[in-house]
């Protein structure tokens, strides 16, 4: 079992496993049928940006600012999004393993999932996929890259098991390959002007291959929650431990009650004000010249991740890299493999059924994403320069797709 340090290789003073594994948290007092609501002063803090949720409607029906309206409104989400998160922990850290895990699939990416399917109800399926795309690039990349670069400043040589990496990498590699496929099979048949032509055998090919990553999914769910948890843990030769429990250590328990009334809660609030963000989108493009694009990818993306992208960070800096990089990448795997392949569902549901067809430049950013992760993550080791890098790939990957028409 490999140990950290906090000035070098090796510390001059007694060190930390890596993996330290925490005693699961003994539940506060909470009478049955209350409804006790606690969090963290940072979390207080956060809930003032709910405030921009009433500008943001106001606004709206009096007719504002098209990019005012959207900003108050994404502000707005990332609240919502992090006590959804909060409630979804909350039931799991009471939860058996198998349930635990089946919560956090099923809710881990419910912003992203709610304002996509927003956008394909409202006519922008180009937006829903570009929010694909900007997911898996943006988690990899960015979140990966931050939480390298701020962990390392702390832990000169973060360390996290290569099985596990090597497991989440090749489930990335699989569910890239899987929607890009339509892409490939559209413009080798239809030529590369053809991007909005998503008809007839291309639309059946993504129902069906959504249909797979769907399967695959269920079988990765089995594979680190059921087989192979032990190596998801952080340990692949150790006992199993008490997943969120020990990822969870700060958590001042809800009862059950509070928290499925914030997880309804949440996400009537997200879809609602996902509804205003998406319905700013087109007269955002007007104002301001961004193109829908640049929105989905970077935007929407990153205000859709956004409280998975602090937790991410937040563990890399207490040394937690194992932790880290299972959010950041499971949550690319998750985008890829459940939220992409539901998208294509609903819209086959609502009449309107969207294809699995990306622009040309987002394919070339996922593959060269799923690269890019392999080399950096191969070796089970990371440090604050390669952090640096992935952002700075992140950075100009954003300004291709800002100047992209």
């Amino acid at each position: 079992m490999m140990g950290r340090g906090t000035g070098g290789e090796h510390p001059a003073g007694p060190e930390t496993p890596a993996d330290t594994f925490e005693p699961p948290l003994v539940p506060s007092v909470v009478r049955p049928g209350t409804l006790a609501f606690t969090m963290s002063r940072v979390g207080r803090a956060t809930l003032l940006l709910l405030l921009a949720a009433p500008a943001a409607i106001a606004l709206q029906v009096t007719g504002g600012s098209p990019a005012l309206v959207f900003a108050l409104a994404a502000v707005a989400i990332v609240p919502l999004a992090a006590l959804m998160g909060r409630a979804t922990e909350e039931l799991a850290v009471r939860s058996g393993p198998g349930v635990s895990g089946l919560l956090n699939a099923t809710f881990g990416n419910a912003t992203e999932l709610i304002i996509a399917s927003v956008a394909i109800t409202q006519g922008l399926s180009a937006v829903a996929k570009a929010s694909i795309t900007g997911s898996i690039v943006g988690n990899i990349l960015l979140v990966m890259g931050m939480s390298f670069a701020l962990g390392g400043l702390r832990h000169n040589y973060q360390r996290f098991q290569t099985s596990m990496a090597s497991a989440t990498l090749s489930m990335l590699t699989v569910s890239v390959v899987g929607i890009t496929m339509p892409s490939m099979y559209q413009y080798i048949h239809s030529g590369f002007e053809s991007v909005d032509e998503s008809e007839g055998p291309v639309v059946a090919l993504s129902a069906l291959i959504a249909s797979v990553l769907l399967g695959v999914y269920v079988l990765y769910l089995v594979f680190s929650l059921r087989t192979h948890r032990p190596m998801f843990d952080g340990d692949a030769h150790g006992p199993v431990r008490a997943r969120f429990p020990a990822q969870l250590p700060s958590l001042e328990h809800w009862s059950v009650r509070m928290a499925v009334l914030v997880l309804a809660i949440t996400t009537v609030c997200v879809a609602g004000m996902s509804e205003v963000m998406v319905g700013q989108v087109e007269g955002l493009t007007s104002e301001w010249g961004i193109s829908q694009l640049f929105i989905g990818v970077i935007i929407i993306a990153i205000v859709g991740n956004a409280a998975e992208h602090s937790t991410a960070v937040l563990m890399a800096w207490r040394g937690r890299t194992e932790l880290s990089f299972q959010i950041a990448m499971g949550s690319s795997v998750q985008i890829a493999l459940l939220v992409a392949p539901l998208l294509v569902m609903f819209s086959f549901a609502i009449g309107d059924p969207m294809a699995l067809v990306f622009e040309p430049f987002e394919l070339v950013s996922m593959i060269l994403t799923l690269g890019i992760a392999t080399v950096i993550t191969i070796d089970g080791e990371a440090t604050w320069f390669e952090g640096a890098m992935l952002v700075a790939i992140f950075l100009v990957i954003a300004g291709v797709f800002y100047v992209h028409p």
